[in-house]
């Protein structure tokens, strides 16, 4: 992947263009693509699954926010699959086990249920 976005780097001065056209949608999809065809088994991961992910914390987000806006910055190859999941239904089972194999979301639910733990602690104590 690295090989292939340093192949593209421009050797004049050319960045703006270059910025310009890694924004553009079809250069995006062409790097996708050509990602996907030679590392097709990070595909998945890397992009798909984070997809919906991203799609299903953002649906959150919005439910919670009770009609205020909700504001997330995402990358450029991840709009799409966010825009073709929002209406979709999502198989959450199958998500939430993606997510039970990611040691980072492991670690958060691990934190967010200690301070839950230790709210309830304090709550406690102040009542006694």
């Amino acid at each position: 992947l690295f090989e292939s976005l340093f192949i593209m780097l421009p050797t004049g001065t050319d960045w703006k263009k270059l910025v310009e056209d890694i924004k553009s949608r079809d250069v995006m999809t062409v790097m996708v693509e050509a990602m996907g065809a030679k590392f097709p088994s990070i595909l998945d991961p890397l992009l798909y699954e984070r997809d919906l992910y991203m799609t299903y914390v953002l649906r959150q987000r919005a439910i919670l926010s009770a009609g205020r806006p909700v504001v997330a910055i995402v990358g450029l190859g991840h709009v799409a699959g966010i825009k073709k999941h929002w209406n979709s239904r999502l198989d959450t089972e199958a998500l939430f086990g993606l997510m039970q194999t990611d040691p980072d979301m492991q670690r958060r639910q691990q934190a967010a249920k200690r301070a839950k733990q230790s709210k309830s602690k304090s709550k406690s104590k102040s009542s006694s």
